[in-house]
């Protein structure tokens, strides 16, 4: 009986949250400065969340002012509330993008590439460079394989690409760092528990999102949850 209540206490406050990523402006600008920050991305530029999952990021790209595109394996029913954006559901055994070639100003990858063994991440590579605009952005958050938690998503995925592995590939294929960082918060004991405890279970409006808290402020970067890496396109490469 108490799993079942605190299953649905769950999924009530996670679709408010997706709720408030279809209208709240204050959570998209948020999001927006922290990974978007700096990035030289021109109004209503073409955006591409590949393996958007149910849509949160798409919604808040959409609220920002940007031409957004997205893509997964399976359809999700929430997409249709999502106005103006272009999904397509793609194999997971595709190989290539459905997209044009400079066709994006910026590609996001959030929680996707462990899905991805060596090869498959290298295909994957070349086809974002591809689809990106010379001066095209590039930008990834992944589970950190160093943090304190890394066991339970290594478990969960099977694999966790380092930063380093994913530096060295993406830059012999011709891409350039902007920057990178680490984020979030994912204990050693009892994950789920405590990220209840820290997110559906505090009296504040519920964020998927992870970064920013005091609590990750008492961690090592390198341990953090996740980590990020922006990267660019060079400009005048076709």
């Amino acid at each position: 009986m108490l799993k079942s209540t605190l299953r649905s206490f769950n999924n009530w406050r996670v679709e408010q949250y997706y709720q408030r990523t279809l209208s709240d402006r204050s959570l998209a600008e948020a999001w927006a400065r922290h990974y978007l920050a700096g990035l030289r991305l021109e109004p209503g530029a073409r955006v591409l969340d590949h393996g958007c999952g149910r849509g949160r990021n798409v919604a808040l790209l959409a609220q920002l002012g940007f031409d957004v595109a997205a893509q997964d394996i399976t359809a999700h029913p929430w997409w249709q509330n999502i106005c103006n954006c272009d999904f397509q559901q793609v194999p997971a055994d595709e190989p290539q993008l459905p997209w044009r070639d400079r066709e994006f100003a910026l590609v996001i990858d959030v929680g996707v590439i462990h899905h991805f063994d060596e090869a498959r991440f290298e295909q994957l590579v070349r086809e974002v460079y591809r689809v990106l605009t010379p001066g095209g952005y590039w930008v990834l958050l992944e589970a950190n394989a160093d943090s304190y938690g890394a066991a339970r998503p290594r478990a969960y995925c099977g694999r966790l690409h380092t930063l380093e592995q994913v530096q060295q590939r993406v830059s012999a294929a011709g891409f350039c760092e902007v920057d990178h960082s680490f984020e979030g918060v994912y204990a050693p004991l009892f994950p789920l528990a405590v990220n209840f405890l820290r997110k559906q279970a505090w009296p504040a409006p519920l964020t998927i999102e992870d970064f920013g808290s005091r609590l990750e402020a008492l961690i090592p970067d390198r341990r953090r949850a996740l980590w990020l890496l922006r990267l660019q396109k060079p400009a005048g490469n076709e």
